[in-house]
């Protein structure tokens, strides 16, 4: 390569890899605004981001403002990032993977492990999501992963009982709650409503709510109208990215107290919170397609099976879908 080429090469890759990363943040005096702050992102948790300035002066915002983050990501992270939004698990999960371990900055590993967490829950296996979010939140106990957390919002038998109970001893809140959540089901269940009632009590936008929506579970046989509607206030004051299990519990209930409309609604509301979260999102459609058919509304019961089968065919709630459509045929 001529000298003058090679020289401008090597600028070029210089200027690259030293370029400044750029945070877009919401306008703290006007919502719909937004606002770009330039620099080198020293750490971004769950509470805040912290950025190095081009002078050395660090800045520090409330993580809630964070709209993007523009940075020199690792090979594999972006890729990743788009398998995982198209439904194709198995590349993300390898492309993340790899991503993770490439880069040195523990708060971009940590969002590639938020993702590959997000994958593997999408994928169904909760118990490996489990294990990523407890890695998550001993890195940072803040952890923004909780929002999209492979939590239990109904029984299943998916997670180890003693992976369970191990969670379920941790000294970290999002370790604790996700803990909690499948031990409800079983034989520890006086052990998970004492680790809610505590995590209820932190001065937390994250973990008290949804360990206030995670004990409604006890009480959806023996609820009356009155605790519903009390629920339904609660919830609606709660931020929209954790609000979706509390819903999915709210059709539960609903449905235990045979008015079939206000669990189909609830149902329906759960499906359309749950960002990022198919499993989730499917269940929530399955049980509002299965009330619904069982209210006498077959028409309304089959649209959405087959929104199910269109929208989340790689979901448990799909296989269920298809089989009741096959046996409608």
């Amino acid at each position: 390569m001529h000298p003058f080429l090679l020289s401008l090469t090597i600028l070029f890759f210089f200027a690259t890899s030293l370029r400044a990363d750029t945070v877009t943040l919401s306008s703290a005096k006007d919502s719909a605004g937004t606002i770009e702050v330039s620099g080198d992102v020293v750490d971004y948790t769950g509470r805040e981001i912290l950025i190095r300035g081009p002078g050395g002066n660090e800045r520090k915002f409330p993580a809630a403002r964070v709209v993007k983050v523009d940075t020199r990501w690792p090979d594999g992270f972006e890729q990743g990032t788009a398998e995982l939004e198209a439904g194709n698990y198995a590349q993300a999960s390898e492309l993340l993977a790899a991503a993770a371990r490439a880069d040195q900055r523990p708060w971009v590993r940590r969002l590639a492990m938020q993702r590959l967490m997000e994958c593997y829950a999408a994928a169904g296996d909760v118990a490996t999501a489990g294990r990523l979010l407890v890695e998550l939140a001993k890195s940072d106990p803040s952890t923004g992963a909780i929002q999209h957390a492979p939590l239990a919002w109904f029984a299943t038998d998916k997670v180890p009982p003693a992976t369970i109970a191990e969670w379920l001893a941790s000294n970290q809140p999002a370790t604790q709650l996700l803990g909690a959540s499948y031990a409800l089901s079983g034989s520890d269940r006086p052990a998970a409503l004492n680790v809610l009632k505590q995590l209820m009590r932190l001065a937390d936008d994250q973990f008290a709510p949804l360990a206030e929506m995670q004990s409604w579970r006890t009480e959806i046989i023996t609820a009356k109208p009155t605790d519903v509607a009390r629920w339904e206030a609660r919830v609606k004051k709660f931020a929209e990215p954790v609000q979706a299990g509390g819903w999915l519990v709210i059709g539960d209930t609903r449905r235990q107290l045979h008015e079939s409309d206000a669990a189909a609604l609830a149902y329906l509301r759960a499906s359309q919170l749950a960002e990022g979260q198919p499993q989730l999102a499917a269940h929530a459609l399955w049980q509002a397609a299965r009330v619904l058919g069982d209210a006498g509304h077959a028409d309304e019961a089959t649209k959405l099976a087959r929104q199910i089968v269109a929208d989340y065919p790689k979901t448990a709630a799909a296989a269920e879908a298809r089989s009741m459509l096959q046996s409608a045929e």
